[in-house]
């Protein structure tokens, strides 16, 4: 079982959810998934793990929590980029989203750790699906705004594969020293502007 045992009703006890969720999160982003358990985010959130039980009743049911809250985040960031693009060039769009990204160092841990929990169990990796396809919309929409004449499934593919470059170019780059990975990053937004700038501009190949 991976999804929450129950859903709370009362101002208290959504509440006592919120601190499990946010220790919870803090946890497994600073040390990620190996070192991430029940007991230790009751711990840390201050309560029993009799309470932490009676909403989560294991450490999968956590993290697919915080993936569910994390897509809840996405899909309220995406209309919020969304409603900026009459006022953007898709450029700058761009340039806001990445710097977004790029800045909050938190999100990027939690995205690894959350990167290597999904392959682990399959409610999680269906979660990651649905994530990608909103995002490949999210994509798609944005290319249209500005003129894509691209056919829909091409601009779909294209929201993946963007989507894909993405995790790799923020994400998977942890190992790296601080001088590569900021090279790899110039190079990856080189060429998705690129790539952008061809689905914006041109006829699908």
């Amino acid at each position: 079982m991976v999804q929450p045992r129950k859903t709370p009703k009362q101002a208290r006890a959504k509440q006592r959810v919120a601190d499990i969720l946010a220790a919870a999160e803090t946890l497994l982003a600073n040390e990620g998934y190996d070192n991430f358990s029940t007991n230790r985010v009751a711990k840390d959130a201050n309560i029993n793990i009799a309470s932490l039980y009676q909403y989560f009743p294991n450490k999968e049911a956590l993290v697919y929590a915080i993936n569910r809250k994390m897509l809840d985040e996405v899909i309220e960031g995406c209309k919020r980029y969304e409603g900026l693009m009459p006022t953007l060039s898709w450029e700058q769009l761009f340039d806001l989203m990445e710097k977004e990204l790029i800045t909050d160092t938190h999100h990027v841990k939690l995205v690894r750790a959350l990167d290597y929990a999904i392959y682990t169990n399959e409610d999680l990796m269906a979660m990651e699906l649905e994530h990608e396809q909103r995002i490949a919309e999210f994509y798609a929409r944005m290319f249209t705004f500005y003129g894509s004449k691209w056919p829909q499934h091409s601009l779909l593919n294209s929201g993946r594969l963007i989507y894909k470059i993405n995790n790799i170019s923020y994400y998977d780059l942890g190992h790296l020293s601080k001088e590569d990975q900021q090279e790899s990053l110039q190079i990856y937004e080189q060429h998705i502007k690129s790539l952008i700038e061809k689905i914006i501009n041109q006829p699908k190949p």
